[in-house]
């Protein structure tokens, strides 16, 4: 098989400690990827970003707290997109996955004040 796409990562980072792993795939085609993950401050956060298949697959991420765990899977052919902002005095756990051949839209802004922390948890698709 041939992986074509138009893969593009922006990530910048104002802090420390985080662990980050971004995979981008088309497998065949001509589907574009794009990635934005900011943290701005934030510390120690695991986070793990996937698309892949035919059609757009967009996501803008961004993380202001420390010592959580994010996950966001798109796949599939859609034309996903997700739009996250992390914020407040605790962390958020996010485990989001967009699937499926039709069009999944997502957006969230977190402000997190529970001691111990948040979790947020959506798959959208099929």
């Amino acid at each position: 098989t041939s992986e074509y796409g138009g893969h593009t990562t922006n990530l910048d980072l104002h802090s420390g400690g985080n662990s980050i792993k971004i995979g981008q795939q088309t497998g065949s085609g001509n589907a574009d990827h794009s990635v934005k993950l900011y943290t701005y401050g934030g510390e120690n956060n695991s986070m793990f970003v996937k698309q892949n298949g035919n059609g757009n697959k967009t996501l803008n991420m961004t993380v202001r707290t420390d010592g959580g765990t994010q996950s966001v899977v798109q796949k599939d052919s859609g034309a996903h997109t997700a739009t996250v902002d992390l914020r407040g005095s605790y962390h958020t756990d996010l485990n989001l996955v967009q699937q499926g051949s039709t069009t999944q839209s997502y957006s969230l802004v977190q402000t997190c004040q529970t001691s111990g922390g948040c979790t947020v948890s959506v798959t959208q698709g099929n």
